[in-house]
């Protein structure tokens, strides 16, 4: 019942700055370079393992993909990690690794041929997400496959992969292997295309400055209805 005119919306933002730390040596790096020697590429997800990220679909669709094809790597913490790891022992493609210190997150993602998120099928996103680990990725430029069905979907309006349903693990597993098949032109425009998409949407000194006028202009209008009273 509020006026629409009373709310702004901001999105969460990213220091475009932070592409230095591409330059990084990541913790896990030998580990993961190795992965790929045996497997040929990664899909990858960094960030938390809790029960909204419904990791379980990204094991699950380890399943419809040979493990001379991809391997699966998982970095970071939470409380469904020992779950996951025991749902992975059957798969001799997926691995799990150790949090990462924030200044690493970027060029751990450049290490993988697609990353990949993960989302439950709940009416809740139907206003919306706010995934700071998007940003992330869209930086890196690597292809997304995001499974999800939200309101604001930044990983299609970016156009930066491909999206399915979310805790479908075959589709999943599909959406993964076109990706793995791109050509070097399709993964160069998605690079591209990520790239811009932040700097139009969520650059956070554009952001930053978005706020400020805001502030500015319901401060100006308040003086203003104090003097016209």
């Amino acid at each position: 019942g509020i006026d629409k005119s009373k709310i702004y919306y901001i999105p969460n933002g990213i220091n475009l700055e932070r592409e230095q730390e591409l330059s990084e040596k990541p913790s896990h790096s030998d580990e993961i370079n190795k992965i790929k020697e045996k497997h040929g590429k990664v899909a990858m997800y960094v960030g938390a393992h809790g029960m909204a990220n419904s990791l379980e679909t990204i094991v699950e669709s380890a399943a419809y993909i040979p493990s001379e094809q991809v391997a699966y790597v998982f970095v970071g913490e939470g409380p469904e990690k020992p779950k996951l790891k025991a749902m992975a022992k059957e798969f001799d493609h997926v691995y799990f690794f150790d949090s990462i210190p924030k200044h690493e997150v970027l060029s751990t993602l450049s290490m993988a041929d697609v990353l990949v998120v993960s989302m439950l099928n709940t009416p809740l996103y139907k206003y919306g997400i706010s995934l700071n680990k998007l940003n992330d990725y869209l930086l890196v430029g690597k292809p997304v496959l995001f499974a999800g069905n939200v309101l604001n979907n930044i990983i299609d309006n970016a156009n930066a992969g491909i999206t399915v349903e979310p805790e479908n693990a075959e589709a999943m597993a599909n959406g993964i292997n076109e990706l793995l098949n791109l050509s070097t032109e399709d993964k160069e425009r998605i690079k591209e295309s990520s790239y811009k998409y932040l700097v139009e949407n969520h650059d956070i000194k554009k952001l930053a400055n978005k706020f400020l006028d805001i502030c500015q202009l319901n401060t100006n209008t308040v003086e203003k209805r104090g003097i016209e009273s």
